[in-house]
């Protein structure tokens, strides 16, 4: 769950992976498995999965950045309207045939709490706005005092608040302050405090904002099937101007590999054509 210091994978403890193991199985033997664990975890309400065997996962991730055949990048500037926009692709797309793991990659609702500065009481109790904020950073985050030396190996001296403090939201409220002329003041009294919602992560691609829909195609063909969500999403998705849909994945890749495969076939083609032509110099033997 969540992620080591020093991963590669930046994710929040929102996230979890499982390594499950098969005996050797045949192919229909495995496609009968994996539709049993799917209807499994379907019965986990408010959990978004999906199953990948290790290598599929991470090609995909190579190919567009998200472990999905289908991916849909809804680009905009409004993180609301994109959040808005995403949630109803994600809607269309889990009705089309075949979809299965429908998922908004980074979607809203981190619980947070935010500390609102409020200047007329700074002003009249004496502290300046970046004061307070460095307190509640040395307080819940921590800030380097001092450092020590073992050996040739550095260790920073960072000053901290208890855990015990730090782990009810609600003390935040009770942080006290120390003013200039030594008075101390609570949190609260120069800022409302309070519990709200916030963002796990604000993506990008290319320098935009973008909000990803990720899907997964069971039973039926990926060509077909982003052929069908295209036309549904045309359809049934209104985006206001600046905010658009790109396809993107292994689906996108597949007809892209298609596509220069044909063309290059008949580039091969012609060539081929045109020496025989060469060499032969009569229609009925390069007709043969």
């Amino acid at each position: 769950a969540g992620r080591a210091g020093d991963a590669d994978d930046t994710n929040g403890p929102h996230y979890s992976e499982f390594e499950v193991d098969l005996k050797p199985l045949s192919g229909d033997a495995a496609e009968q498995a994996t539709a049993r664990i799917r209807r499994r975890l379907a019965g986990f309400a408010g959990v978004s999965f999906a199953i990948k065997p290790f290598l599929t996962e991470r090609i995909e991730e190579t190919i567009a950045g998200a472990t999905a055949q289908v991916v849909i990048k809804v680009f905009g500037d409004d993180l609301d309207v994109l959040d808005e926009k995403a949630r109803e692709v994600a809607s269309v797309l889990s009705q089309v045939t075949a979809a299965t793991d429908v998922q908004v990659r980074s979607s809203a609702g981190v619980p947070e709490v935010k500390v609102q500065l409020r200047r007329d009481r700074l002003t009249q109790f004496g502290f300046r706005p970046v004061e307070v904020l460095e307190a509640i950073q040395t307080a819940y985050q921590g800030s380097v005092a001092a450092q020590t030396y073992e050996g040739n190996r550095v260790f920073d001296v960072v000053v901290i608040l208890d855990a015990a403090a730090r782990r009810d939201p609600e003390h935040v409220r009770a942080l006290v302050l120390r003013r200039p002329d030594g008075g101390r003041l609570p949190l609260a009294e120069l800022a409302n405090v309070y519990s709200t919602t916030g963002r796990y992560a604000v993506l990008h691609d290319g320098g935009r904002r973008v909000q990803i829909v990720t899907s997964n195609v069971v039973g039926g063909d990926v060509g077909a099937f982003v052929s069908q969500a295209r036309q549904s999403i045309d359809k049934r998705v209104a985006f206001p101007p600046g905010v658009y849909a790109v396809f993107a994945g292994a689906a996108q890749a597949q007809a892209e590999a298609r596509q220069q495969l044909l063309l290059h076939s008949a580039i091969a083609g012609v060539g081929i054509v045109l020496l025989l032509a060469v060499v032969l110099r009569r229609g009925r033997n390069l007709l043969l």
